[in-house]
């Protein structure tokens, strides 16, 4: 068998560090292997091949705990693999007191006999030590891992974070990965960043910690940020915490902040009507409608103050649609779907009319009582979800507020803003008799 003395010549440690990408300040430095005549893959591949993997391993770990403590009060962090974890020769290297030590597991071993590691992970986390998952989001059997393990931090697949700010696929991933995170109380940190755009749009999906190139190259010695690396850090906080718009992004977060922000300094139904784009955007729309809810001599109505082309949209009675005042008493949500013969008829041909597939309709309470309605309309026949609904009733909330104190319909109608590109024709159906007991669905 290999010697311990033969397996770490040559063996060097360099250190990287994983950056908290609000401050741009290190949180963390990861201990990585540089053996002198090979990659640290084939170098462990070699000691593992002669019966001395685990014994490689912990000698990695002691030449990493040798460097000391990281300055600043950051955290280490070493790589050791599931199966060495487990074994004398690792447990014998690793100190009795574990705090500000990360263990980053680094091999899907994990996945056959997770259980078998549960009682060491434990008694590990009793000593102090925090637990890392590598990887995460390169695969089933990455993402299985996590699941299993439940660490305290999910390191991102470095091909997820490639060109994330360019690819909405990646950054829908990253969402779920976020909220994943939440939920079980871990932190998200992404490998492989190397571009100041995926830096953004990772701080931007609330991913806290980064580590790559863009911020630092590893050393041998406790590397320091790189300052327009740590200068992009601060200014994305300075920027979000910053009164006005933010720009515009394509995820879910942004495209609310920037929305309400909107929403809450409309003056007038053309500045509503001028919001509709971004709405669209949020609930993935190809039209909707904002009606309010008038009520002269007890004989309410809605009135279209904010569409496509709201400024032809009719009024109508809302007796004449008995579903639709039902709607407006209890606060309940409707959809209709093209494809779903048990629909109301009168809204299957409406949108049959203008070429349409869904709708789905929110109605606007203020203060316990109805003062309007949101209408959201898609050209493809698809329930829609509950996300999309959760996201529809939050924008009801501030539309509803806002309709009480915007001037009347008639005013907004003088300014002439012919709204966003759209729907070229809404209600093309003549009104329906008090009489029609079928109602507006």
């Amino acid at each position: 068998m290999t010697s311990s003395t033969d397996i770490t010549e040559g063996l060097t440690i360099a250190y990287q560090p994983m950056v908290d990408l609000q401050t741009g300040r290190p949180w963390a430095y990861e201990a990585l292997l540089r053996p002198e005549s090979a990659s640290p893959s084939a170098w462990l591949a070699k000691a593992r091949r002669e019966g001395a993997g685990p014994v490689a391993e912990a000698l990695a770990i002691t030449l990493a705990l040798r460097g000391g403590r990281p300055p600043g009060g950051a955290l280490l962090a070493v790589n050791v693999s599931a199966s060495a974890l487990a074994s004398d020769a690792v447990q014998r290297m690793l100190p009795r007191d574990l705090s500000g030590l990360i263990l980053e597991i680094t091999e899907n071993e994990l996945v056959l006999h997770g259980s078998s590691i549960q009682t060491h992970l434990d008694d590990l986390r009793g000593r102090g030590a925090l637990i890392a998952v590598d990887d995460a989001g390169a695969g089933y059997a990455s993402l299985r891992q996590v699941m299993l393990l439940r660490p305290d931090i999910i390191k991102l697949d470095r091909e997820l974070v490639s060109g994330v700010h360019l690819d909405p696929a990646k950054v829908a991933l990253i969402e779920a990965l976020s909220r994943f995170a939440v939920r079980t109380g871990a932190m998200l940190c992404a490998e492989g960043i190397e571009h100041e755009d995926e830096l953004a749009t990772l701080a931007d999906l609330d991913v806290p910690i980064g580590q790559g190139f863009y911020l630092a190259r590893p050393h041998a010695r406790w590397p320091t940020v790189a300052p327009m690396a740590a200068l992009a850090c601060r200014e994305g906080l300075a920027s979000a915490l910053r009164h006005g718009d933010r720009p515009l992004g394509d995820h879910v977060q942004i495209l609310q902040e920037a929305l309400a922000a909107r929403l809450s300094n409309c003056t007038s139904l053309a500045d509503l009507n001028a919001t509709l784009p971004q709405l669209q955007l949020l609930l993935q729309a190809d039209g909707l409608s904002i009606s309010r809810l008038e009520d002269p001599g007890g004989d309410p109505y809605l009135q279209t103050c904010a569409g496509s082309v709201w400024e032809d949209e009719p009024c109508y009675r809302v007796a004449d649609y008995p579903t639709t005042g039902a709607l407006l008493r209890t606060g309940d949500a409707a959809q209709v779907l093209r494809g779903d013969t048990g629909a109301d008829e009168h809204e299957l041909q409406l949108l049959h009319t203008n070429g349409l597939a869904a709708l789905m309709m929110i109605p606007l309470r203020a203060g316990g009582q109805a003062v309007g309605l949101l209408e959201v309309f898609s050209s493809e026949d698809r329930p829609w979800t509950r996300q999309q609904l959760t996201l529809a009733r939050t924008v009801a909330h501030h539309l509803a507020t806002l309709l009480r104190h915007l001037p009347a319909h008639a005013q907004a109608r003088a300014v002439g803003h012919s709204g966003p590109p759209g729907l070229t024709t809404l209600r093309a159906l003549p009104a329906i008799a008090a009489n029609d007991t079928a109602g507006r669905a």
